[in-house]
């Protein structure tokens, strides 16, 4: 061969091996582009992940809770993964939540505004619960008494949760509520302890009322309860871990456009985020109707919107969204496939006159003296497991009245006739100012709107100290000439709660009593904190007095209690020798003297 053509040939080879090359490079360096192009993909998903699970944290994290020089504990339950939400009550309300992509608002949360940490001891072991509030909760009792509700039901326990097995913490200012019994008035109810009202940052004004509970649910499945109402998510119904939000509403601006001859038999549930489950889910809620089977031609509406948007049509739920319907004497049970809102309403059959549970629930002002007492009668629907969410409602919207007497029932009859309530009893003293009988619309009733009649009274005698009025209710009927009237009872009476050292015309022994709280009560070295000590009271009992200051006299309670004992006052006298108060001796020994004469 010639020169020429082995060179030609070597160069074609150089060529295809440099093609060959340049390919297998670019083979190579797509290959790494896919390659880490997926990588990419998979980091972005489990960043989101990684952001639902903090913001998960955020609740589970504060709900750390350690029990210190405990000797006695026995056995420790783990700590669930729920919260508690209670928005407000008032119109102008507004509450804090962030959305979060591919959830609806109501599905996450920036942190709790309060954290309710429930610590109740028995013999055998320690039971906790930690209860988030969220959002710009208004200062109210009923926020404690839904956890103590919540509370019951997690751990199927009949225990009265006190305020004392309570830690309330403020999240924001990082700063303990401290609660004492001191705190306990009105029948046990606590007094407000939701304070600080200011919105976080950059939060989101949603027009929403009602109460919410949250959890975070996984594939092997979990369950939600709240006043009557409870979800049951079976195992592999969700791909991935989950917040469920259950909860009802009493927004009335989001409740059905029913006729006048429909009624709202239920409350408005809410079950969130708008997903699909791969196995059905099972939602039971409570209803009032009456006879159902015989008088009620029943539907269950759902509405397929959000529950703060524009859209709020209500329509009878479909078949296809619903695996499974059953309803019951006294519930509604349905197996979803899809969330959304979900309520019961009715009307009567043809012929007949259906009727709707009901109970009458009286609010009053505090009883002072001298001044209008005033009080206020609802009626709200009655479920047979007595959580009724509407009375939820009315709490939050009267906050600065106050129950009397247990809720009354009643059955309201689909004939049109408002339901009637008489004065018919008043104490001596009062005085109605206003009409004797009133009146309750029966439409209002008929769609569950909370309507109320109201009474108020004037004392015409000076320092009048009770008050007893009792009040008869019934609905006319074109059946009965005479209906069946019930009879619902209000009695309160002044209690003076002021200090014994601010207290005039006192007896003998209370005026030797009151002299000695206002030599022991301001601080010195030989004050009240030192009597205890000489009677034998604990570092941690005497702590205590002194955190009761501002809230009641500590030397009154230790004076008290000593009475209470079955000792004398006379007794504290060689106390008061050893600690050199001979101001405190004078005054046991005028008593004394006058004793011998």
């Amino acid at each position: 061969m010639s020169p020429e053509i082995v060179s030609a040939i070597v160069i074609a080879v150089l060529a295809i091996l440099l093609c060959i090359g340049i390919i297998s490079f670019l083979i190579f360096l797509c290959f790494k582009i896919v390659h880490h192009h997926k990588r990419l993909n998979d980091l972005e998903e489990q960043l989101d992940k990684l952001k639902t699970q903090l913001q998960v944290s955020a609740v589970t994290k504060q709900d750390e809770y350690t029990i210190l020089d405990e000797s006695k504990l026995r056995h420790k339950e783990p700590i669930h993964d729920s919260a508690i939400e209670l928005r407000g009550a008032s119109g102008n309300s507004s509450d804090n939540a962030q959305p979060t992509s591919g959830h609806s608002s109501l599905s996450s949360f920036k942190g709790p505004r309060y954290t309710i940490k429930i610590r109740k001891e028995t013999a055998k072991y320690v039971r906790k619960e930690i209860t988030n509030v969220y959002g710009n909760v208004l200062p109210d009792s009923q926020v404690v008494a839904i956890a103590q509700r919540y509370y019951k039901e997690k751990t199927n326990s009949s225990d009265l949760v006190g305020i004392d097995d309570m830690d309330i913490t403020n999240q924001k200012e990082e700063k303990e509520i401290i609660n004492t019994r001191q705190s306990v008035i009105f029948e046990g109810r606590p007094t407000s302890m939701m304070m600080d009202l200011d919105e976080l940052p950059d939060s989101n004004r949603l027009n929403e009322q009602g109460v919410f509970v949250h959890k975070m649910i996984g594939k092997s499945g979990g369950d939600l309860q709240l006043l009557g109402i409870k979800l049951e998510i079976p195992d592999g119904a969700l791909k991935n871990n989950t917040q469920i939000t259950l909860g009802i509403t009493w927004d009335i601006s989001a409740y059905p456009e029913l006729t006048k001859s429909q009624a709202l038999l239920s409350p408005v549930v809410v079950c969130q985020p708008s997903i699909d489950f791969e196995k059905p889910v099972r939602l039971s809620f409570p209803h009032c109707a009456v006879n159902h089977e015989l008088h009620w031609k029943l539907t269950v509406l759902c509405n397929k919107s959000n529950l703060h948007g524009n859209d709020s049509a209500w329509n009878e739920i479909e078949q296809n969204g619903v695996h499974k319907m059953e309803i019951t004497e006294h519930h509604v049970v349905l197996f979803l496939k899809h969330f959304t809102l979900y309520t019961l309403a009715g009307e009567s059959v043809e012929g007949k006159t259906a009727a709707k549970a009901v109970k009458l629930l009286a609010f009053t002002s505090r009883f002072q003296m001298d001044q209008m007492f005033t009080v206020r009668i609802y009626c709200i629907n009655n479920y047979i497991d007595e959580s009724s969410p509407e009375m939820m409602n009315i709490i939050k919207a009267t906050k600065d009245m106050k129950e009397a007497d247990a809720p009354q029932p009643l059955f309201i009859h689909d004939n049109g006739e408002d339901v009637v309530v008489e004065l018919s009893k008043l104490s001596n003293g009062w005085e109605n100012d206003g009409l004797i009988s009133k009146t309750i619309d029966f439409e209002s009733i008929w769609h569950c709107l909370a309507p109320n009649c109201k009474y108020l009274f004037h004392p015409t005698e000076m320092s009048s100290t009770k008050i007893v009025c009792d009040f008869t209710y019934y609905q006319p009927s074109d059946k009965e000439l005479q209906p069946k009237k019930r009879t619902l009872k209000i009695a309160d009476e002044y209690k003076d709660q002021s200090s014994l050292a601010l207290k005039r015309n006192l007896t003998k022994d209370r005026k030797q009593m009151k002299s000695l709280i206002l030599k022991l009560d301001p601080k010195s070295d030989m004050d009240y904190t030192m009597l205890a000590e000489k009677i034998g009271y604990q570092p941690e009992e005497i702590r205590w007095l002194e955190e009761q200051k501002g809230l009641k006299s500590p030397t009154e309670i230790i004076l008290q209690k000593w009475i209470d004992d079955g000792h004398q006052l006379i007794d504290l006298e060689h106390y008061f020798s050893d600690m050199e108060r001979e101001d405190c001796v004078s005054v046991l020994c005028v008593k004394g003297a006058q004793h011998k004469q």
